[in-house]
């Protein structure tokens, strides 16, 4: 709907601007007239009620009499900044909006100095006079012609604002649903995830539950193996500890004197200190090196408990760093390394660090002779090292024990055994299979064999897990892959969706364009046809002014024309007055005489002349100058002719 807002001060032109109203109202509604103070609701800032209608208006008229500057106490009510004229006004032009000036009761635009600063642009905007007379009606048909643009273009404007205003809902309806679904959908598959996670969740806690009780049940196995272990090794201990206080007493009573500190040996008197100094007491001979710890640890404990034999026993001691030869003759590979030779030979010995009490009973072996062998005392520490968790030690004993007795069954199995607790599962089968047949039935052996058939198991199964999280991994990445394929699928559906709804919503909107094209060219239609009926009356009207011009024309035509004959009379009469003077010239003798009086005619017929044909060609201005010079030229000359007769007789002449 248009909206007209209309500015006028009621001292100034309430009448005339209310029929002005009453016309715009039976053309375009009565909703569609804004009259400024009637309209605004009381106890409201006129300011903002104003800025707020000229907002929704289309058109402003700034209705301009002979008073509209108003007066109060001898000032203009314009330069007031709370004049609500020119609050209207100014909103009007600050908001850019057409303002068309209407000057009624015969007034005209202001001058740039009669008026504001903020009103200065007014003089800029071409204005309509609209009189109150008989021509009332025409000069509101013009202002209804020229509005009738301003306001065709709003309502194309506001069709316009409305059309994107409703597309933009309808796309904003159409995310709304989108986000709707792909919420639905992403909830969907969150909870789909949720449930596979949860049971996955439930068979990994079943799976772990199981493997727990296995392992517990396993736990328990080699807790109570190891504990019979400890127990045996515990009766040895103490077996041990009773025989060395027993030796240890025994060697106290005796009261020897202290050993002295071990000497140390080289390449050249290796033979002489250690192999024949064997046939006199037993030799212990401590590999040692410098940048060893152990060794440096070891080494005080060995001459300790040598010194405490009395000389039972002898200890030198080998730097293999600068005597290396000796060391790769006895095959040491790694130190400290001790080995105690008799009678020429190497009898027992022992790699690694032991602790005091071992090394009190390997010294005591050799000076009393008795107790356990040197293999069964090498099995013991490599048993020991073996539960120490010392595989590498336990490997090397059980290696020296299996070079001198390669038959050996406790050596062999534990040597398998210290394969297995190292993971070289391969060596440990080659050495089982090695085993020679007469005792692949020992204990010893079938329990190694078992140990490595338990490991084997455990290896199969851990490997069967292995596959079966890899499998699992498969399952879970191919239904993550199905998932993700579905999402495409959704996605691309729902962009398919969206796709067809952006066409049906073009397809919408053209066709509302076709629609609204369809209007506006019935509508150009009309107007066309309002035009074309608005130019027919002009031309209706137009052809009656022509008729009523033509008859004015006419009738000042035949005025024109009897003045013309008046004129051209009155050019004759005037010619031909100054040759009744011609015959008075003829008595004369004088020629001079003659030449006067006939020459002042002749000049006046000359000028009568011109003022005849003057007159006759319509040029009203210079006709009257040259009637007027001819009339005085021959009153002169014919004042100079009665004179010359009266003063000179007719003989004389």
């Amino acid at each position: 709907m248009p909206r007209i807002a209309i500015s006028y001060r009621r001292q100034d032109s309430a009448a005339i601007t209310g029929r002005i109203i009453d016309r715009l109202t039976a053309q375009y509604g009565s909703d569609s007239v804004f009259r400024d103070i009637e309209d605004i609701p009381l106890g409201v800032d006129f300011r903002e009620h104003i800025d707020t209608m000229l907002a929704e208006s289309n058109i402003a008229l700034v209705i301009i009499g002979k008073r509209w500057f108003g007066t109060a106490r001898g000032r203009k009510r314009i330069n007031d900044p709370a004049d609500p004229v020119r609050v209207e006004v100014e909103t009007a032009l600050r908001r850019r909006m057409p303002v068309i000036p209407i000057f009624v009761e015969g007034s005209g635009m202001p001058k740039a100095d009669e008026l504001p600063d903020s009103l200065r642009n007014l003089i800029y905007r071409n204005g309509l006079n609209v009189d109150s007379g008989r021509d009332f009606d025409q000069h509101i048909a013009r202002l209804i012609r020229n509005i009738d643009p301003i306001i065709a273009e709003a309502a194309r404007q506001a069709e316009e604002e409305k059309q994107r205003a409703e597309a933009a809902r309808l796309v904003e309806e159409e995310r709304q649903r989108a986000e709707a679904a792909r919420l639905v959908e992403e909830e969907r598959q969150r909870a789909e995830a949720a449930r596979l996670v949860e049971e996955e969740r439930q068979r990994a806690e079943a799976a772990r539950l199981v493997e727990e009780e296995r392992q517990r049940a396993e736990a328990a196995r080699l807790v109570e193996g190891e504990r019979q272990r400890a127990e045996a090794a515990r009766l040895v201990e103490e077996e041990r500890q009773r025989a060395e206080a027993a030796r240890s007493a025994e060697g106290a009573k005796q009261g020897a004197e202290a050993t002295p500190l071990a000497e140390d040996v080289t390449t050249a008197t290796f033979m002489t200190e250690v192999v024949d100094g064997s046939f006199e007491a037993p030799v212990i001979v401590n590999f040692w090196a410098p940048w060893c710890g152990p060794c440096k640890q070891l080494g005080p404990i060995l001459e300790k408990t040598v010194r405490a034999t009395n000389g039972a026993v002898r200890i030198v001691k080998l730097n293999i760093d600068e005597y290396p030869k000796i060391a790769q003759q006895m095959r040491i590979q790694s130190i400290p390394a001790v080995y105690a030779f008799k009678d020429g030979r190497p009898v027992d010995g022992f790699v690694g660090a032991l602790t005091e009490s071992q090394v009190k009973q390997f010294v005591q072996r050799l000076s009393s002779g008795k107790g356990p062998s040197p293999v069964e005392e090498a099995l013991t520490m490599a048993k020991q090292a073996l539960q120490s968790g010392d595989l590498k030690s336990a490997g090397a004993l059980y290696s020296q024990i299996l070079q001198g007795d390669p038959a050996n069954v406790e050596a062999l199995a534990g040597n398998v055994r210290a394969m297995i607790a190292r993971g070289d599962l391969a060596k440990a089968r080659q050495a089982l299979d090695r085993v020679p047949k007469e005792t692949s039935t020992h204990a010893e052996i079938t329990a190694a064999r078992s140990a490595f058939d338990l490991v084997e198991q455990e290896k199969q199964r851990a490997e069967e897990a292995r596959h079966t999280k890899e499998e699992k991994q498969r399952v879970e990445a191919a239904r993550q892959a199905e998932e993700e394929r579905r999402r495409a699928d959704a996605a691309r559906q729902a962009e398919e969706e969206k796709r067809q709804a952006g066409a049906t919503r073009q397809a919408e909107e053209e066709k509302r364009q076709a629609e609204a094209a369809r209007q506006a060219e019935e509508k150009r239609q009309a107007r066309a046809a309002r035009q074309a009926e608005e130019g027919k009356r002009r031309a209706e009207e137009e052809k009656q002014w022509t008729k009523a011009e033509r008859r004015a024309l006419r009738l000042l035509g035949r005025q024109l024309r009897w003045h013309q004959r008046r004129w051209s009379g009155i050019g004759v009469a005037i010619t031909l007055l100054p040759l009744l003077f011609v015959p008075l010239t003829y008595p004369s003798k004088d020629p001079d005489v003659r030449a006067a009086i006939i020459y002042g005619p002749v000049v006046l017929a000359s000028l009568a002349s011109a003022t005849f044909l003057a007159v006759i060609s319509g040029r009203r201005w210079p006709a009257l100058v040259l009637v007027l010079v001819n009339t005085v030229l021959f009153l002169s000359f014919a004042l100079v002719t009665i004179l010359g007769c009266l003063l000179f007789p007719y003989q004389q002449l």
